[in-house]
């Protein structure tokens, strides 16, 4: 498999990401958030499409980027720290901001899943069957 192929896949698992999240932004427009809200879905797409967009991302952005509320946000991002699918770093040049991105395993773990989406909705008339799944352990 060459590079450019790669580069095509991993650009169509972003756009596929930022495709999830403008749903989830349409489907609270219908369902309050309130109701049916995955803040650690929300940051885990948002810091997957910053990750591949090269953007650098404060504790801040990372909420209203997954459109989540800052108290929340910080809570989830904490679980997600203890899960290790992020890593926190202070910023370069201003240490009052601290920087989040996905770790290298939440980075691996995003784009198996993204990519196995992705394949389930290509065979639609396949999506709904049921599999036998390896589901990784964190931590394991």
């Amino acid at each position: 498999m060459g590079r450019a192929h790669l580069d095509c896949e991993l650009a169509e698992l972003v756009q596929f990401a930022q495709r999830l999240q403008r749903a989830r932004l349409e489907r609270d427009a219908y369902i309050p958030a309130s109701i049916l809200g995955e803040p650690g879905w929300s940051l885990l797409l948002d810091l997957f499409v910053a990750h591949h967009q090269g953007r650098l991302v404060n504790s801040s952005g990372a909420c209203c980027g997954a459109g989540v509320p800052q108290t929340t946000g910080l809570r989830w991002l904490d679980k997600l720290d203890s899960a290790g699918l992020i890593v926190r770093q202070p910023h370069p040049r201003d240490t009052r901001f601290v920087m989040i991105e996905l770790s290298a395993e939440g980075v691996e773990r995003m784009t198996a899943l993204l990519s196995r989406m992705v394949a389930r909705i290509a065979n639609s008339d396949r999506l709904w069957e049921p599999t036998v799944v390896a589901t990784p352990v964190l931590g394991a």
